[in-house]
């Protein structure tokens, strides 16, 4: 699902601007009305950002993965290949 948020918090963290889907300053409720005008009416918009936003949950944001790359950092501390 392509995604239409505000700057603020994490929010930029998590979407791409303009590949995941789109952000726009707070309270700037015209340009945000304008990009999801755009989304609704374009169905080959929709498929390419949230096509990337799925892409980019599973990548960085899934449990599995996440769990798995916690685990391996567990590994490299506990057998002393990494020290913080």
């Amino acid at each position: 699902v392509p995604v239409l948020a505000h700057w603020h918090g994490g929010l930029p963290d998590i979407v791409d601007d303009g590949k995941t889907g789109y952000l726009y300053p707070e309270r700037d409720v015209e340009s945000m009305a304008r990009g999801l005008h755009s989304v609704l009416t374009s169905a080959r918009l929709r498929h390419k950002l949230g096509s990337a936003a799925r892409k980019k949950m599973v990548a960085e944001y899934d449990i599995r993965h996440a769990n798995e790359r916690l685990e391996h950092l567990y590994d490299e501390v506990c057998n002393g290949r990494r020290r913080w």
